[in-house]
């Protein structure tokens, strides 16, 4: 595991989350907020969270690209994008930590993973159930 993800990794564990190194991934898991994964990528870390997508998102395809636009539109450092049957939200982070600026950015990450389901949340029930 390389210096960055070392310490990403004892920050989010700081954060309630346990987290599991595997083939050059980290994994990290909570029992009330989002699960993701952490990968090395382009000089930095590339935070990535999965949703699988429900019948309603396959039914609609047209809801389900107004949601990202929307979601897309009031996130600050994330991006949410499809991949197959299932939604990505992705966060890319440099590898010069300070764990002052990494907590602010993983602190918004999770707000980016959350704020658009809440903000949304008939259509998110409508396409994630």
């Amino acid at each position: 595991m390389n210096e960055v993800l070392k310490q990403v990794s004892a920050h989010i564990e700081f954060f309630g989350y346990s987290v599991q190194y595997e083939q050059g991934v980290l994994k990290a898991q909570h029992t009330t907020k989002p699960s993701f994964s952490v990968h090395t990528l382009a000089g930095g870390v590339l935070f990535r969270a999965l949703f699988t997508l429900g019948k309603g998102a396959t039914d609609n395809r047209g809801e389900l690209l107004d949601f990202l636009d929307r979601a897309n539109g009031m996130t600050i450092v994330s991006r949410y994008h499809t991949l197959e049957q299932t939604m990505a939200i992705d966060a890319w982070y440099p590898a010069s930590y300070t764990k002052a600026s990494f907590g602010t950015f993983f602190e918004q990450y999770l707000a980016d993973m959350q704020g658009p389901g809440t903000a949304f949340l008939p259509l998110t029930n409508k396409l994630f159930s």
